[in-house]
């Protein structure tokens, strides 16, 4: 025990020199001593997720919770890990079982956040409000809750919130080009050209080219889409979001094959993207390819059984395919 103690008083020394490696080890050679000791799995943990190997924290973090389920700060850690790792849906339950015991300002920013990326933005907003009640100038509230309202299609209200941010910072990207979203929902094309043309000027980023890209296939302006989306290729290539746009664009042409293709890319960089396979399920089966239609979305419903969206391509792939069938039974029976 002695000896588990020393190398858990170096570790603490190592981290708090952010020495991340060497505290690790240290933590390590604890653990050989005394395997059952919660703070040090929890320190490691911590270590872990400082030196950005969030897999290794989360395997930590799971070994102390079996030990102790209720340490302090262990479902704070945990939600965290799991957000950095785009693990949100589980992140959310880390998140609210820490809020609930001690809520804080970061961790309802995360978990707001995850709210948005699993496409629950009106889940979101109550996180947000309850930090713009207390800072209501707050950057990453009044952004993250700009994004909800503007997934709500509330774009009027959305922009109450982006011009604090923008009163105050006035190249803050991210909310330029919300604000250039917000005008263009609200068919005011001038000031959206505008404030997509300054946040450009600042720097052209995927995000930016993607959003004006979005713009353009509204309005069908194939061309000039295509020419964001390249541009973005160009900055950043391994993105799986622009591959995703790209198929989105080639299913609004009706070309599947090449929507196919893109989903295909997209998928082999993020293979969790769910709307990527949806999509490709959708292509499929404009194509008749009903089996690899079907196919694709139980990659989604084996990994989230309850999936609303995926159930409603289901009953839309065998209607589809019942109804084509149908067709070609009756052309065999007039012949």
């Amino acid at each position: 025990e002695s000896a588990s103690t020393d190398y858990y008083t170096q570790g603490l020394e190592q981290y708090d020199h952010a020495n991340w490696t060497a505290a690790a080890q240290s933590f390590e050679q604890a653990l050989i001593y005394q395997p059952q000791h919660p703070p040090v799995w929890y320190n490691l943990a911590l270590t872990y997720f400082q030196l950005n190997d969030f897999l290794e924290a989360e395997r930590h973090l799971e070994k102390l919770l079996a030990i102790d389920p209720f340490f302090e700060n262990a479902h704070q850690l945990y939600g965290m890990i799991l957000y950095r790792r785009g693990e949100y849906a589980r992140a959310i339950k880390a998140f609210n079982y820490a809020i609930a015991v001690h809520p804080t300002r970061e961790l309802r920013l995360a978990r707001a956040v995850s709210y948005m990326a699993t496409v629950m933005p009106k889940y979101a907003l109550p996180d947000f409000d309850e930090i713009l009640h207390d800072d209501p100038g707050h950057p990453g509230a009044c952004l993250g809750k700009s994004a909800a309202l503007i997934e709500l299609e509330q774009y009027d209200y959305a922009l109450r919130f982006l011009n604090r941010i923008l009163d105050n910072d006035p190249d803050h990207m991210a909310a330029l080009v919300n604000r250039a979203l917000c005008y263009f929902h609200l068919g005011l094309d001038a000031q959206s050209s505008d404030d997509f043309a300054q946040a450009v000027s600042l720097g052209p980023t995927v995000p930016t080219l993607l959003a004006k890209a979005k713009c353009h296939l509204l309005k069908n302006q194939f061309m000039e889409a295509r020419a964001d989306i390249r541009s973005a290729i160009r900055l950043a290539p391994n993105t799986p979001g622009i591959y995703f746009l790209l198929g989105e664009m080639e299913m609004q042409q009706e070309k599947y094959d090449a929507a196919i293709e893109s989903f295909e890319i997209s998928l082999s960089l993020d293979h969790r993207c769910y709307d990527c396979h949806l999509l490709k399920s959708e292509a499929l089966a404009r194509r008749s390819d009903y089996d690899q239609a079907v196919a694709e979305i139980y990659k989604v419903l084996d990994l989230e059984p309850e999936h609303e969206k995926a159930k409603e391509m289901l009953r839309w792939v065998y209607a589809k395919m019942d109804k084509e069938r149908g067709e070609t039974a009756a052309g065999n029976r007039t012949e």
